[in-house]
């Protein structure tokens, strides 16, 4: 007993490294809850329903591979769906009418890049293919297994390999350019994050959690930095990938790893502004003065930009395998494993909104918002759905959309670790 209280009292002299008592405590709640959402997601709370809905349209397609799920990108009014077993459909983003449809003998490997003017995508065999937007092929360029989303820029595409070595290839007609191998550490997970390109670079996460600006024009490492440091006993909980993709407003850049910290970097000198102990396995959202991430246990933090320190927390969708969220005017919407959108309000983080799109299949993490403020999300069945966002208001005892899952009336007793936490509070 006098070993426990002793921890407790280094638990809180300690609390200086981390910030404010209100941070500690959310550190440990999500240190108590990562690794528990396979097993046991938390059971959903009624809440009195603010936001929904409105269905535009919605389009069923023929996939077959549940493992793989299907890319999406919206170009020239059309949305342009690519499925593992080498699908492609046109829909007209207005209507939700399938315009043309394409099948090719490919099994694809990256998700589905695209400009104005060409569509891209590779294939298991290692090509690049190049469409112009009515699915016709214009080239195809072999350059080994890639399993990133190609970023397509004004005259080229640059593709990052399985490797970690970055190709450029001229939009053209397909010739390479210039290369750049960065390193791999021998123990990565296999997702990896996408690219994101501003004022003429490259920026990505590689594993160990490096962060690496490459000049566009000339494939030049312009600089290399990591933003944590492996803390694990072992080689699983060593692993500090980063498995998302930078977020940039002006001259920051923001990013995080899984089993490591959150970071905001000046993104000219790379010099780290701050860290967060705050790891995330789906990424950062920009928001004006914020930034939301999704952490690894699915909990979701307002975090300011300038301080990094925590503006509010919901720890309501804890070990629902969550997505990235989008932003719609003052929501922040994500999917969850069951099918179901929720509309958290980025003011104060209270969650108002909450629909289902049905098949109980999991939302995919690709949801799109579009530029009349709609969105597009599907789920690993195939449903692609364009919903609009509306106001309503449906008291808890009326709402006909929240699921059949209501809050345990009988709740337990506090244990231990509850005690603690609330000790720390007081």
């Amino acid at each position: 007993m006098r070993s426990f209280w002793l921890g407790c009292i280094v638990l809180l002299l300690t609390s200086c490294f981390f910030g404010p008592v209100k941070e500690l405590k959310y550190q440990i709640e999500d240190a108590w809850d990562e690794g528990k959402h396979v097993n046991e997601p938390t059971p959903l709370k009624q809440i009195h329903q603010k936001k929904g809905t409105q269905m535009l349209w919605e389009v069923n397609t023929n996939k077959t591979d549940s493992n793989k799920p299907l890319n999406i990108i919206v170009q020239n009014e059309k949305a342009f769906v690519l499925s593992a077993e080498g699908q492609l459909l046109a829909i007209n983003h207005e209507s939700g009418k399938i315009e043309w449809e394409k099948q090719f003998d490919a099994v694809i490997t990256s998700g589905l890049g695209g400009n104005n003017k060409h569509l891209i995508f590779t294939s298991q065999d290692g090509y690049v293919w190049c469409l112009n937007l009515e699915g016709g092929l214009l080239w195809k360029s072999y350059v080994g297994m890639v399993d990133v989303q190609p970023l397509v820029l004004d005259e080229s595409v640059i593709v990052r390999r399985n490797d970690n070595q970055f190709i450029e290839i001229k939009l053209m007609d397909g010739r390479q350019g210039w290369t750049y191998q960065a390193p791999t550490p021998p123990l990565t997970v296999n997702n990896k994050g996408n690219m994101r390109f501003s004022d003429g670079v490259i920026y990505t996460g590689l594993p160990g959690a490096k962060l690496i600006a490459i000049e566009a024009a000339s494939g030049a490492l312009i600089w290399e930095v990591s933003i944590s440091r492996s803390k694990g006993a072992s080689d699983i909980d060593r692993v500090i990938d980063i498995t998302s993709t930078p977020v940039i407003d002006n001259e920051l850049i923001f990013s995080a790893s899984m089993n490591g910290d959150t970071a905001c970097l000046d993104r000219r000198s790379a010099q780290n502004l701050w860290s967060r102990p705050l790891s995330s396995y789906v990424g950062i959202t920009d928001h004006l003065d914020e930034v939301l991430v999704v952490h690894e246990s699915n909990s979701i933090y307002s975090l300011d930009k300038i301080t990094g320190e925590t503006n509010w927390r919901n720890a309501e969708l804890v070990g629902r395998n969550v997505t990235q969220g989008i932003i719609i005017d003052d929501m922040f919407v994500v999917g969850d494993y069951e099918g179901l959108l929720h509309m958290i309000r980025i003011g104060d983080g209270q969650l108002i909104g909450r629909v289902s799109l049905g098949d109980n299949s999991p939302i995919t993490n690709n949801m799109i918002i579009n530029e009349d403020d709609t969105i597009i999300a599907m789920n690993e069945e195939g449903s692609i759905h364009k919903l609009a966002l509306i106001d309503i208001d449906i008291p808890i005892d009326e709402s006909k959309v929240l699921p059949d899952v209501l809050e345990n009336e009988d709740e337990p007793s506090p244990n231990l670790f509850d005690k603690l936490k609330d000790a720390i509070l007081d």
